[in-house]
């Protein structure tokens, strides 16, 4: 959920909503309610969130790698 996302990054609540509002905007996540609890929104990545991380995480590997 939102909340565990701003504390895993250090981010505060408000500033969080903004990144996630413009991630779901570009389609790279979805908010939908949490079946547990009615108040916390859980945050599923699209595929084309799934896609864009691993583009990130080849970049990441290539890099590391041409450090070594």
């Amino acid at each position: 959920d939102q909340l565990r996302v701003a504390n895993a990054i250090g981010f505060d609540r408000t500033t969080i909503s903004g990144v996630i509002d413009r991630l779901e905007a570009k389609g790279f996540l979805q908010r939908l309610p949490s079946k547990v609890d009615r108040r916390a929104k859980e945050l599923l990545t699209t595929p084309a969130g799934r896609k864009l991380l691993q583009a990130i995480e080849d970049d990441a590997t290539q890099y590391l790698e041409r450090r070594r």
